[in-house]
């Protein structure tokens, strides 16, 4: 839809009032289109199109989370799910490496130990690609990741086993909290250095130890033992006594070093060092 037609709707919906509205461009990412509208120049809502089934599952989890403060407040959506409202938060998503630990806990405190169960969803996993198990879900990713990792002949055979493996034997979580699923610092708002906000939600049902390693593993720096336990023991919502902390790290490293090939290709040595560090903790 055009932009102009979605203001429209708004101002007959009674969301936005009939005077003039002021609008801006923002990168919205691999498939959103993102405008931000200004009152008099200063930021008011953001609009976001997607395909409807992106847009419905980020609806849910807005209002599924409606309380948090690091959320944004969901204004309105489209009935059918062409694009959705909500209010500006101020931040920058810049991250200035370094400052990892404090992000973390912030993190953990303000919305993964507010992680709340979904339990009547039918399945794990990504809202609008379910699976039967949290771990058939992680080897999906590993499955998807693994075939990346070997068009670019990144990692041995040796280093896929080992992941699959891991996996395998895993515990099964069988407790279905509702996550962000994105949740890494390209979609968190910063002011000074401190967590602000926290946008754009591809939500998955599982394990809420999974959105904090998706953090810690989203960028390359701090990728030390110290940083990441320091963050898992402030969690409470979960037993943590009764996932391996290093494991669970080797597994999201595997899938952030997969993405990294295809978005951030500059991290990769990085990566591949944090790896080699891992992988002698095993």
């Amino acid at each position: 839809m055009d932009i102009q037609e979605i203001i429209e709707q708004l101002h007959l919906s009674g969301i936005l009032d009939h005077g003039a509205r002021e609008y801006k461009y923002l990168s919205g990412g691999t498939s959103s289109t993102v405008h931000m509208l200004l009152s008099d120049g200063i930021p008011e809502l953001i609009i976001k199109q997607n395909n409807p089934t992106t847009i419905e599952c980020e609806s849910f989890y807005l209002n599924f989370y409606h309380d948090n403060a690091l959320l944004p407040d969901l204004i309105f959506v489209n009935e059918k799910y062409r694009y959705l409202v909500y209010d500006y938060k101020p931040g920058e998503t810049r991250y200035e490496k370094g400052n990892k630990g404090i992000f973390l806990e912030t993190l953990v405190e303000k919305v993964i130990n507010k992680s709340k169960l979904h339990s009547q969803y039918d399945g794990f996993g990504y809202l609008d690609d379910p699976t039967s198990s949290w771990k058939e879900f992680l080897l999906s990713r590993a499955f998807r990741a693994r075939n990346v990792l070997m068009d670019h002949r990144v990692l041995s055979e040796e280093d896929h086993q080992l992941i699959e493996n891991i996996i395998n034997a895993k515990e099964e979580f069988k407790e279905k909290y509702l996550l962000h699923g994105d949740c890494g610092v390209h979609n968190f708002l910063f002011n000074n250095g401190i967590l602000q906000g926290i946008i754009d939600p591809t939500p998955v049902i599982g394990d809420p130890l999974y959105d904090l390693i998706y953090a810690y593993c989203s960028s390359p720096d701090q990728l030390d033992y110290e940083t990441i336990l320091i963050a898992s023991n402030q969690l409470s919502c979960i037993q943590l006594e009764n996932h391996n902390i290093n494991e669970e790290v080797m597994i999201g490293l595997y899938f952030r070093i997969a993405t990294c090939l295809v978005h951030h290709p500059f991290d990769l040595n990085e990566y591949l060092t944090a790896w080699e560090y891992w992988k002698s903790r095993i």
